[in-house]
């Protein structure tokens, strides 16, 4: 694929985990704490966020249910600002850290 064809996009989103802690009932996802992680694997996020850095697409958005639930997003996030992407984590912030994140030292 050529970056060519993905011109004028300035973000994607990852919905990374259908899981969320809370139930709420304006929810446009349907997420709650019985909803599936989802079908797709470590690695295959991986090689999204790799996709999506060079296609040349600037931004990612970490989404959910709640982004924060799944133990690969310190890695994730990781992995895109090593690529150069900007990131941005949509998060209900029930429990988030810094150090939940993986961004700060305990």
């Amino acid at each position: 694929m050529s970056t060519a064809t993905v011109i004028g996009i300035q973000s994607i989103e990852l919905e990374i985990t259908g899981t969320c802690q809370l139930r709420c009932t304006h929810c446009c996802t349907s997420s709650s704490p019985q909803a599936p992680a989802g079908h797709m694997t470590r690695d295959d996020w991986s090689h999204v966020i790799a996709d999506v850095a060079e296609l040349g697409i600037p931004l990612i958005q970490f989404i959910g249910g709640e982004p924060t639930l799944s133990p690969h997003l310190p890695q994730f996030i990781h992995a895109a600002l090593d690529a150069g992407l900007g990131v941005e984590v949509y998060s209900n912030l029930t429990h988030v850290r810094p150090v939940s994140l993986g961004l700060v030292q305990p």
